[in-house]
């Protein structure tokens, strides 16, 4: 049954059809420019995810791991997203800053993967991103202790209710734990679905600081 249903969300059932052409589907010389667009196009598509993705990372004894986090901006090229760097993801990062993504899009019927590596941004552009966010996300990044153990539920919600009132009327700071990491782009992939798994993939790749591309077999 669950494999009737992956079927189902991939057999082209999300979007309409595209025509694929000898023209690399439209994709331009540059994938920064055409990663914008198709975010911008699942965004169009009124997918309340549309920038999500996977994250994987590998940690420091080889392990994989990997969890979806939101895509906050694309500046100078670089994938920005943010997260507590003691986490497990930040510790991972830490130790082995190789990284793969993967976004989806299933309506659009297009996915693209990414490999790359990570870089953390600088407590400044960090904290000017944190000081948008709402209030209680402020609050919940100081006081959460992501990804290690914890009593239960209560003790955030004690810690929350605690810090906020200490914060009353206050700015909240960036914590020094927390912050944005860039995601320099080295490979990337576009998919697009169609009829019978005969699905369209381009590939480009950075070669001596300039992007070559090519087709791939689905």
């Amino acid at each position: 049954m669950f494999f009737l249903v992956l079927n189902y969300i991939v057999t082209y059932k999300g979007g309409p059809m595209v025509s694929h052409n000898l023209a690399f589907l439209g994709l331009g010389p540059d994938p920064i420019v055409e990663i914008e667009n198709w975010v911008e196009e699942g965004q169009k598509s009124a997918d309340p995810y549309y920038n999500a993705f996977t994250l994987a990372t590998v940690d420091k004894d080889g392990k994989p791991d990997c969890r979806v986090v939101l895509l906050k901006g694309i500046e100078n090229g670089k994938l920005l997203f943010f997260t507590n760097y003691e986490s497990k993801k930040g510790q991972d990062l830490s130790a082995n800053n190789n990284v793969c993504v993967n976004f989806f899009w299933p309506r659009l019927n297009r996915q693209i993967r990414i490999h790359g590596y990570c870089e953390k941004i600088s407590a400044e552009k960090s904290d000017d991103y944190f000081q948008t966010r709402p209030r209680g996300s402020q609050v919940n990044a100081n006081i959460s202790p992501q990804s290690h153990s914890i009593p239960g539920r209560s003790f955030l919600e004690q810690r929350a209710k605690k810090f906020a009132q200490d914060y009353e009327g206050k700015k909240i700071p960036c914590p020094p734990f927390w912050g944005g990491h860039a995601i320099t782009v080295e490979q990337v992939e576009f998919w697009l679905a169609d009829e019978f798994r005969l699905h369209s993939r381009v590939v480009y790749s950075l070669e001596n600081n300039s992007w070559s591309k090519h087709w791939l077999a689905p």
